[in-house]
């Protein structure tokens, strides 16, 4: 019985001493994790959906999205996304989540990087596909922040955009039927939504009518600030009306104003060149319809331009002064081939005058920019615009490429050497414009052309699954591909320059869907005020960036309000630059029917060490117990 006894307490000393090394190791892990974040507010709102049942009828769906935001501590990084659902989301949902904690952030006054965001879908049957989601995540995150509830009676569906545009969306109908369910009083829509045709069994209704008729008062908001207003009562601070919205800096001025003359005097040296051609040698006439095309379009683009510089729209003067350049140069290419006694050999040399032109780019943006990744706000603003012009003219080079083997595609190739050309030459002029000294932001070049390339594809891929047409993808795709070949050239201001253009162009498209035409003027007018009063609340004076495409889209909106809108939405999009270090996004899956999660972004060095030790722990209990 001794031995008996004697062999047991052994044991139970080795289980003790066992159970003492998992806590030792195990308690430095948790004592880290307990103080490296703390929970500063959690919210809950339901997200509105539609599916399909098998015979292809839609019906609305509702998830409960439960958020809870985090402010890291003792100086660790945040700027981290966790993402628990199940059904898997689609990769729209995970950039939304993304933008609507930037966005978050920004409302609330918090570096990003001081935040952790933690976004769970409870409650879902069905995958949530698509970016409609991205408003009340914004909303949700803000109200956890503030430590808020928000109402139950109000929901809100929307597409999330940078800067915090709440975008067109679709199944509205649905989703009005989803809030139905969920005894909602108040829909919050995207601007102009409310107007949008549902068909009915009886015929179509307004979208405001149909859900009146449910109980349901729809409301149109632009942006979360408006919905924050709407669903918690809150007015975010005036704008700052002692910054200018117009060129107040007087080199800035003086550069813009010589720029028109100089562009004026290229255009003239451009009609010397073509007065220089023989005129002895007819064109044929199906040539002749592409110059006097090009002649029109030149004489109209190029008076524009002279009347809006009288007027002081500057940048939009030299954007029609630059569209000008092109049609003039397109002629005398033309002229210049047509004309030749050996047109391959004038082919050949047209092609080495503009390959020369983007060198000169390149060379400006290797030998005097470097491949920096933290630059100041204006280093990034100025060689994104010189990035994104080199990468349209080779995107119009390969254009070239593709059009000149067709013999009857001549005159078209050399229209897009020519575009090539001057946007080259514009890319110059956007390296030599006069540096901006207002601000000191630094930003991280590389971690913001990740993040909007990623939101940039996953907005094709959405257009191209809601029936965007074949063209418009196919375009998309090629800039995406530009995109990318600017990632890879280590271009990265021009990599974000380029998103924007995507992101602006599928929002263009899906407004253009989703809301009667006689709406798309109203969209242009809330937009232009959205941006007017993002220039308002900058600390500093407003980038030439910035204000460039506030004073196009004014001048647009009297002739093209399509045009008028993209230019706003690149506006506001390119206003979202701010401070970063780089954001990672973790994906958390349920894996089994349990509900198992798979955090990703589980410290390695604490994981090794707990591992290690609980080898040790293991070895050394199971030595102690053999020994009896």
């Amino acid at each position: 019985m001794k031995t008996s006894s004697t062999s047991l307490t052994k044991k139970g000393i080795s289980l003790v001493l066992l159970i003492l090394m998992f806590l030792e190791v195990l308690a430095p892990v948790i004592s880290a994790q307990e103080h490296e974040k703390i929970l500063i507010g959690k919210s809950e709102i339901y997200i509105l959906g539609a599916s399909e049942d098998s015979s292809g009828r839609k019906y609305g769906t509702y998830s409960k999205l439960i958020v809870e935001v985090y402010r890291i501590m003792n100086g660790k990084t945040g700027g981290k996304v966790y993402i628990n659902a199940m059904p898997v989301p689609d990769k729209m949902f995970y950039t939304s989540a993304i933008i609507a904690s930037r966005v978050a952030s920004i409302i609330t006054g918090y570096a990003f990087y001081s935040l952790e965001f933690h976004y769970e879908v409870a409650s879902s049957s069905v995958s949530i596909e698509g970016p409609s989601a991205g408003a009340a995540m914004a909303v949700a995150a803000v109200s956890a922040i503030w430590n808020m509830s928000l109402p139950k009676d109000i929901l809100i569906t929307g597409m999330l955009l940078p800067g915090g545009i709440i975008g067109p969306v679709g199944s509205l109908k649905e989703k009005v039927e989803a809030a139905k369910a969920l005894n909602c009083r108040y829909l919050l829509v995207p601007y102009g939504q409310s107007e949008t045709l549902i068909k009915t069994s009886e015929g179509y209704v307004k979208l405001r009518d149909y859900a009146e008729a449910l109980g349901i008062q729809i409301i149109d908001v632009l942006t979360i600030e408006e919905a924050l207003k709407e669903m918690l009562g809150i007015t975010l601070p005036s704008t700052n009306t002692s910054l200018m919205t117009e060129y107040s800096d007087k080199t800035l001025r003086g550069y813009l104003i010589k720029s028109v003359n100089d562009d004026i005097n290229h255009i003239d040296s451009i009609k010397t060149a073509l007065q220089q051609i023989p005129s002895d040698k007819p064109l044929p006439e199906h040539i002749m319809s592409y110059v006097n095309d090009f002649l029109k379009e030149f004489n109209t683009t190029f008076s524009e331009g002279t009347r809006l510089a009288e007027n002081g729209d500057y940048y939009s003067a030299l954007s029609k002064l630059f569209q000008a350049s092109i049609y003039l140069r397109a002629v005398y290419y033309i002229r210049k081939y047509y004309t030749s006694e050996y047109p391959p050999a004038t082919l050949g040399e047209i092609h080495s005058e503009v390959l020369k032109k983007l060198s000169e780019v390149e060379d400006i943006i290797n030998t005097n920019m470097g491949n920096k990744i933290k630059l100041s706000l204006d280093e990034f603003y100025r060689l994104g615009a010189v990035e994104f012009r080199l990468l349209e003219a080779e995107y119009y080079l390969k254009l070239f490429n593709s059009t000149v083997t067709y013999p009857e595609n001549i005159p078209e190739a050399l229209y897009y050497l020519a575009f090539a050309y001057e946007r080259a030459r514009t890319a110059i002029w956007w390296y030599n414009i006069p540096e901006s000294s207002e601000c000191n932001i630094t930003v991280d070049s590389y971690a913001i052309a990740e993040e909007s390339l990623a939101y940039a594809q996953s907005m094709i891929e959405f257009l191209n699954n809601i029936g965007g047409s074949s063209q418009e993808i196919n375009t998309l795709k090629e800039y995406l591909w530009s995109a990318y070949r600017s990632l890879e050239k280590r271009y990265y201001p021009g990599t974000f320059f380029t998103a924007t253009a995507i992101i602006s162009t599928v929002s263009l498209v899906m407004y253009k869907m989703y809301i009667s035409a006689e709406y798309l003027t109203g969209v242009s007018d809330a937009l232009q005020n959205l941006l007017e009063s993002i220039v308002q609340k900058m600390r500093y004076n407003p980038h030439f960036i910035v204000l460039s495409r506030l004073e196009y889209g004014k001048v647009l909106k009297q002739t093209d309000v399509d045009s008028s809108i993209y230019m706003f939405l690149e506006g506001v999009i390119l206003s979202t630059v701010s401070s970063t270090e780089g954001q990672t996004i973790i994906i958390e899956e349920n894996t089994t029917e349990n509900g198992v999660e798979i955090n990703v972004e589980r410290g390695i060095r604490s994981e090794i060490f707990f591992i290690i030790g609980l080898i040790a722990g293991i070895v050394i209990g199971i030595t102690l117990l053999s020994k009896d």
